[in-house]
């Protein structure tokens, strides 16, 4: 569902040589995608299972409808940047070594979706992204969420480490509220997210506030809604 824009010409969030982070991400969807939906599912424990493919295809479908030449992928191999490899590999059960490269992309490891813009013969803003969403269905939704999100945030981490051109965001779609416990005070329980010094930054679409802040400036408890966070590596 896609929000009436009132301009001929849809505004850009992203200057011309920037590339898509977390935040001009979310203010694109702020400004363009109406929430009604996702904020229906994210709260409604009758519908089972998962349900992050319908809402990677409305994003993408926000983003199109632009005409500002973006495209998207589902399910697009990690490039490594090496020529006879030129595929990252990840196993998320090896502490060690989780990423590897290979030549067969049948083993590579797939983002979600990938969202890019067209520019002539270049493409431009490559935003490989991994996508979670609330299950209300399960016995403790927001645990189970939150750590499902961050073994995604882990993942991209892991491969922008291992190539350092990729541009990575991992998404969570949830609901609820936030509190002090878990954004403020001197050890905010969700801290690991926004850790700059261990190369993350978050921020949040509160689409009831009509706001994008970082993680730790969400406005904090009022009555239960839907948000989408988005973390990216600096």
């Amino acid at each position: 569902m896609i929000r009436p824009i009132g301009h001929s010409t849809p505004y850009s969030f992203l200057d011309e040589n920037d590339i898509m982070r977390a935040k001009p991400f979310l203010q694109y969807l702020q400004a363009y995608y109406n929430p009604q939906t996702a904020a229906f599912l994210a709260d409604t424990p009758d519908i089972r299972g998962g349900w992050e493919v319908w809402l990677q295809v409305e994003i993408a479908r926000t983003f199109v409808s632009l005409n500002q030449n973006w495209i998207c992928e589902r399910e697009l191999p990690y490039p490594s940047g090496n020529l006879f490899n030129p595929y990252l590999t990840y196993d998320a059960d090896d502490g060690l070594a989780p990423v590897g490269t290979t030549s067969n992309a049948r083993y590579a490891a797939r983002c979600d979706f990938f969202l890019y813009r067209k520019e002539s013969i270049s493409i431009a803003d490559e935003t490989y992204i991994e996508l979670k969403c609330i299950n209300p269905s399960v016995q403790y939704p927001h645990r189970d969420a939150w750590t499902r999100f961050k073994k995604d945030v882990i993942k991209i981490q892991a491969l922008q480490k291992a190539n350092k051109q990729l541009n990575c965001i991992a998404l969570l779609a949830t609901s609820g509220v936030f509190n002090k416990d878990a954004v403020g005070g001197e050890n905010p329980g969700l801290a690991w997210f926004w850790n700059q010094d261990e190369g993350r930054v978050a921020y949040v679409w509160d689409p009831t506030q009509n706001a994008v802040t970082t993680l730790q400036n969400v406005a904090l408890d009022g009555s239960g809604r839907f948000f989408i966070v988005a973390v990216a590596i600096t």
